[in-house]
Order: C-alpha cells, then structure tokens, then sequence
C-alpha cells in the first residue's frame, strides 16, 4: 500500500473583535467576529493508518484538544 501524505496550511488570525451572541443545540456558542488574518500558521500532515493520531511538538497542548476532537469527528462522519 501507498502511503501518501497531505500537507496543510491551517493559517491564524487575530480576533479584533469577537462576541457571543447565543448558544447552539450542541452546547457550542454562536459569534460574530471581526478577524484580521496574520504571517503564522500550523502544519499539517495526514496519511492514511491505523485509527487516529494527532500529535503536537508543543508540551502544554493536550492531547484532547479542539484540533483533536474536529479529527476524530471528521473521521466518524466519513465512516473512517
């Protein structure tokens, strides 16, 4: 099998402004946001494997994080 990997680009950005304006079904909360895109960005690298892993070279992220749980979501929606 071929192991063929995706790099990305996640770029940031800088709220100037950002605003709670309600809470959705799921918990999660609805905004409204001015951004102001900057020079930074993570990397990204996905491969086909076995389950899922997501790593980071920064100690203080964990291993549960936003990015983590976005993956595993993905994943579960496509039937991966």
């Amino acid at each position: 099998m071929v192991r063929r990997r995706v790099h990305l680009r996640a770029p940031a950005k800088v709220n100037l402004r950002l605003e709670i304006v309600g809470r959705r079904e799921d918990g999660y909360h609805l905004l409204r946001t001015w951004i102001y895109p900057i020079s930074l960005w993570d990397e990204l690298v996905v491969q086909r494997g076995e389950g899922l892993e997501v790593s980071c070279d920064h100690p203080e992220i964990p291993r549960e994080d936003l990015c983590f749980k976005a993956a595993r979501l993905f994943f579960e929606e496509l039937g991966l």
